[in-house]
């Protein structure tokens, strides 16, 4: 095959189709509109999954207070990630190439959804902290097609002239939940010292007794954790719809 056969468009611009000669036998094939909403869908779960992904990261101070747990337990919740990427890779490599892409896809987001809903059941630091565990190693089990199935995506839905784009959509809309997390989460989930040093102006204005920083005061934790749970149940609404 030569090098112009190879980039020749196998589609026309014009009415979407192209006839192809192959051994004596003419083949038509066509683009659809739908491919734009098949790679929406595949960047929404790419998206969520990176967002539920670091959760903890952006809102380390907060959470270590409200569940009592170490720089270790937060750089163990990040790393589940990898953990189980590495562990269900093999998996859906399989599924992508015998069961394809619509199987692999909905799997995916059924187990993002899952992840991010446990997490919500309970917000006592015991239970959270076992929940949030499990959670978060479903959630890196999409990671394998999350992250490796935009080139067959693109492949499969798109013309050549589109693949390029589609494949750098998909493959960055997990990037682009990791980075929504630095900006939702501490919008949603102040930190411990700045509740605290908010809460003590508001005190003094009143001419109420204050608090040392990094005091473990009751009202700032309860706070803390409604905040937290507010943005945990934000996360599942969103992987959910």
């Amino acid at each position: 095959m030569s090098v112009s056969s190879e980039t020749d468009p196998l589609l026309l611009n014009s009415t979407g189709y192209k006839h192809i000669q192959s051994k004596g036998q003419t083949h038509e094939t066509r683009v659809y509109w739908r491919r734009f909403y098949i790679l929406a869908a595949a960047s929404l779960v790419g998206f969520c999954q990176g967002w539920i992904w670091n959760t903890w990261g952006p809102i380390q101070d907060a959470a270590e207070h409200v569940f009592h747990w170490s720089d270790s337990t937060i750089a163990l919740m990040a790393n589940w990630g990898p953990i189980a990427y590495i562990a269900s890779v093999l998996f859906f490599s399989w599924l992508l190439d015998v069961k394809g892409l619509r199987w692999s896809v909905v799997i995916t987001a059924a187990v993002v959804a899952v992840g991010a809903g446990i997490r919500c059941i309970s917000m006592e630091p015991l239970k959270a902290t076992w929940l949030n565990h499990v959670g978060l190693f479903l959630n890196g089990v999409a990671g394998p097609v999350a992250m490796s199935a935009p080139p067959l995506i693109s492949a499969v839905w798109f013309p050549p002239r589109q693949r390029t784009t589609a494949t750098a959509v998909t493959a960055l809309s997990t990037y682009y939940g990791l980075a929504f997390s630095f900006v939702i989460g501490p919008a949603f989930v102040p930190s411990y010292m700045q509740l605290n040093v908010t809460s003590n102006i508001t005190k003094v204005f009143h001419n109420e007794s204050v608090n040392q920083p990094g005091y473990n005061t009751t009202d700032n934790l309860d706070a803390l954790r409604e905040d937290i749970r507010l943005y945990t149940y934000v996360g599942m609404n969103r992987v959910h719809d």
